[in-house]
């Protein structure tokens, strides 16, 4: 579990109903205290407060005993602390430390509604002690971040002539990408010393949505061919793609909030079916872009000139990379949430692994998208020549001989307009040319009257163009 509830484990005020509430664990040092005033309490009762070991905790699940006073021997630290005017206030000090559960437990055996404020701290710290670590995790990761941001600036600058409207989402993405770890780090440097409220919270939620957002949804769209294979963009498939990487992102930062198990099936459910849509998506648009590109080299190659020499290659390269990159990042988060549910391990570790996810993505996104000195025209870097655009089916492309036509390409690309990018079509549209040669193998056949009177009136007509009278000799 991720710890975005680090601000619940601390300091929180929530509205509960019923007979029993558990807490999110927290991370106790020796002499760390536990404090919870409960206020407009709906009935007089008495409530049993516990902070459990794992082990404690799952024999409290499974006693049969009903009574307040009976569960006290189940966790070694519990107290009764009767309400008087709606009100009640307990103080614990761990003297053993570990990890602990806080059980809340109405003693009158029924439903109550009341408002809880809960605080935990330790001797040296507010944080959790599984938490801790990123005190210095967090600034080395933000170190990191803020070299690859910086080396992306300065490519910006020395590169600036290459600067298209794909290459400044991207530098946004990444400029959101070290706000949201450099908000991150503050963050926790903040709740070490102090449970009062600065808005780092919300900033850190905010930030996160944000780059992770614009990451899935460039990814997606260069997926599409857009700013590589082509400079304008379906506005469909552009709305699609936002709605789809708001909804994973939302639906995996909400995940982490719920703690009602209905509620999280459904948040998963809408995780899994915007995932299911996006991706095939991204493959689909892979597979197209990678169909592009190697009809293009087919063309190419056709001219004479060796494709492998042309920026191409880099292009093939990238899709088959962003295609693992994609895979990859979530495949990395997916094992990594199984493993953190089924294993009681620290959150810090947890955290430390999402960093190092993100800052590879960032790297990977800046190695693949960083400018060059070619990227004169964007990242399209192609000048082509005004030559009629070939059309391709996938069966087409996906059964082409390449080794018949790279043994007459052996001219190396000298930095001159190539033939332009062909077509990825269902089926071919008929041509012009291709018309009036149809209509010419139907033509039917004249007899030798027609033949003979047809030249009679030719000779009749005096001859205006010799270049005509050639043509016309030719066609004969």
């Amino acid at each position: 579990m991720l710890p975005i509830l680090l601000l619940y484990r601390q300091r929180a005020k929530v509205n509960v109903e019923g007979n029993s509430i558990v807490l999110y664990s927290y991370g106790y040092e020796k002499g760390g205290k536990f404090s919870a005033a409960i206020t407009n309490a709906s009935q007089s009762t008495t409530f049993l407060f516990q902070l459990c070991t794992l082990d404690e905790f799952k024999n409290f699940t499974q006693s049969q005993k009903s009574y307040c006073e009976d569960l006290m021997s189940v966790c070694h630290l519990s107290t009764l602390e009767p309400v008087y005017n709606q009100a009640s206030n307990t103080n614990m000090t761990v003297d053993q430390a570990g990890r602990y559960l806080t059980v809340i437990t109405n003693c009158a055996g029924s439903a109550s509604n009341y408002l809880l404020d809960v605080n935990f701290s330790n001797p040296n710290s507010l944080l959790s002690t599984d938490l801790q670590p990123c005190i210095y995790g967090k600034p080395i990761m933000t170190v990191f971040f803020g070299i690859g941001m910086i080396y992306w600036v300065i490519n910006w600058i020395l590169n600036f002539r290459g600067t298209s409207a794909l290459h400044i989402f991207y530098t946004i993405t990444i400029f959101f990408a070290f706000l949201y770890i450099f908000v991150d780090t503050f963050y926790y440097h903040h709740f070490h010393k102090s449970d009062a409220e600065t808005g780092a919270t919300e900033s850190h939620i905010v930030f996160r949505f944000l780059w992770q957002f614009l990451l899935l949804a460039g990814l997606s769209f260069v997926s599409q061919g857009y700013g590589y294979l082509a400079s304008s963009f379906s506005v469909k498939n552009m709305i699609l793609i936002v709605l789809l990487s708001a909804v994973i992102n939302a639906s995996l930062m909400a995940f982490n909030y719920i703690s009602s198990l209905s509620y999280s099936v459904i948040v998963m459910v809408i995780f899994a079916i915007a995932f299911c849509v996006y991706f095939r998506m991204f493959m689909f648009g892979v597979n197209e872009a990678v169909l592009t590109v190697r009809a293009h080299m087919y063309v190419i190659a056709e001219q004479g000139i060796d494709p492998s020499t042309t920026p191409l290659v880099r292009k093939m390269k990238l899709y088959t990379i962003m295609l693992y990159i994609i895979v990859g990042y979530f495949g990395l988060f997916l094992a990594q949430h199984i493993i953190f549910t089924f294993f009681p391990l620290p959150d810090a570790y947890s955290e430390l692994i999402t960093d190092i996810i993100n800052c590879a993505m960032v790297y990977g996104v800046i190695f693949l998208f960083r400018l060059r000195k070619e990227n004169t025209r964007g990242y399209q870097t192609i000048e082509e020549v005004g030559l009629e655009v070939q059309e391709f089916t996938r069966e087409e492309v996906l059964q082409l001989n390449f080794d018949d036509v790279m043994e007459r390409a052996t001219n190396k690309w000298d930095g001159s307009a190539l033939p332009p990018q062909p077509r990825i079509v269902e089926s071919k549209t008929i041509s012009q040319d291709f018309v009036e040669e149809i209509q010419t193998e139907k033509a039917p056949p004249m007899d030798n009257a027609d033949i003979h009177e047809q030249h009679s009136d030719d000779d009749k007509k005096p001859s205006t163009n010799a270049r005509a009278d050639v043509d016309e000799g030719l066609l004969l």
